[in-house]
């Protein structure tokens, strides 16, 4: 197989900028360069992070095309905060009767003509 003759410099400077990232996670980041499409592999915590490992290559020249492969994972304790935090929502909605004051307004726009001499408009 033909190396391109680019691929060992373009990979130097891959390793390079993603070493030297302000993001520590980004130095984890794996990729495979062929044919003049750099592929990002691995796994970081955010969106933010996996868009800045792809900008960081746009910069390096002989890259015609990147694939970012970079898969997003949430760790489990933001995971159970935020159900923590829906589940706080959702308690204080239903206490406050915010629930049941939509539902309530949902039905008097659809009642009978006969139970409501002055129905309310639905937009």
């Amino acid at each position: 197989m033909t190396m391109d003759p680019n691929a060992r410099r373009i990979e130097a400077e891959a390793e390079k900028c993603l070493g030297q990232s302000l993001y520590p996670e980004l130095k984890r980041v794996r990729f495979d360069f062929r044919h003049g499409i750099l592929t990002l592999y691995g796994v970081v915590s955010n969106f933010h992070a996996r868009q800045i490992a792809q900008e960081l290559m746009q910069g390096i020249e002989g890259i015609q095309i990147i694939d970012n492969q970079l898969l997003i994972s949430t760790p489990a304790k933001q995971k159970s905060a935020v159900s923590r935090r829906r589940r706080a929502t959702l308690s204080k909605m239903l206490s406050a009767g915010g629930v049941n004051s939509i539902h309530t307004d949902f039905e008097s726009n659809f009642r009978s003509p006969e139970s409501n001499q002055n129905p309310r408009k639905v937009c």
